[in-house]
């Protein structure tokens, strides 16, 4: 790993850090003292573990996606950008992947 991406990585971490900590301090000396409630830290490990699992497979996902063959609706927009540029047609773009 490249400095700049260990300074970006731990930019990073240090902002979700200060954006999290807070919240789970509350958290945890508040609701979650609570006897119906002592389950919120487990629910939020588990969560952030499947999460971390999931990660791979949703950038996989999203790069075959992609990759791949354009679809119909992509195609048919691009030839209306391509018409409406040509006859000098304001256009805005709107891209949903």
């Amino acid at each position: 790993m490249t400095r700049a991406a260990q300074c970006a990585a731990t930019a990073v971490a240090v902002g979700l850090l200060a954006l999290y900590a807070p919240t789970y301090f509350d958290l945890a000396t508040g609701p979650w003292q609570a006897e119906d409630a002592r389950h919120g830290p487990l629910i939020a490990l588990v969560a952030a573990w499947l999460f971390w699992q999931s990660r791979v497979d949703a950038v996989q996902r999203r790069c075959d996606r992609l990759l791949a063959a354009p679809r119909p609706s992509v195609t048919a927009h691009a030839a209306f950008m391509l018409a409406a540029t040509a006859a000098g047609l304001v256009v805005l773009l709107f891209f949903v992947v």
